[in-house]
């Protein structure tokens, strides 16, 4: 009896090992659904903290409170959460300023484990971490030492 050349009997073992990890590697926390509700849960844990915090008010609705009103008390709660212009630029210059030192930045070189997408190829990295960690502390002091940015903008 032949069998088809693609049958489990006739793959190599690297050929079902990189069909495990393509497997495992598309599940990863759950998978579409499970990615979506990490984003949603995420940020209604941080809008119900704001809503704690800066707005005096509970993220739950009260007891015999109707949809209506609860809708305006978490509206009239949120309403100093909307982004500003200065909150963008510093926030964009954190994200340019990261990305800088992360290209920069010295660091170890380790190679990557292989990747079922580049055909079992592995890549490389600098792993520099701890250093643009500690030049982002440098800059932070700096601007809060200068007052060209002081920390209480953050």
């Amino acid at each position: 009896m032949c069998r088809a050349p693609d049958t489990p009997a006739r793959r190599t073992r690297s050929q079902t090992s990189k069909a495990r990890t393509a497997a495992r590697v598309a599940d990863e926390f759950g998978g579409t659904w499970g990615t979506a509700a990490i984003i949603v849960f995420s940020h209604a844990v941080t809008y119900g903290l704001y809503l704690a915090l800066e707005g005096d008010t509970s993220p739950l609705p009260q007891s015999g409170e109707g949809l209506g009103a609860y809708a305006d008390r978490v509206a009239a709660g949120l309403a100093g959460a909307a982004p500003t212009l200065a909150g963008l630029q510093l926030y964009g210059g954190f994200v340019l300023g990261t990305a800088l030192l992360s290209a920069y930045c010295p660091g170890i070189p380790v190679r990557g484990r292989p990747l079922p997408s580049l055909g079992g190829q592995s890549l490389d990295y600098v792993c520099n971490g701890v250093a643009v960690w500690w030049a982002t502390l440098a800059v932070l002091a700096a601007g809060q030492v200068t007052g060209v940015l002081p920390l209480a903008v953050w």
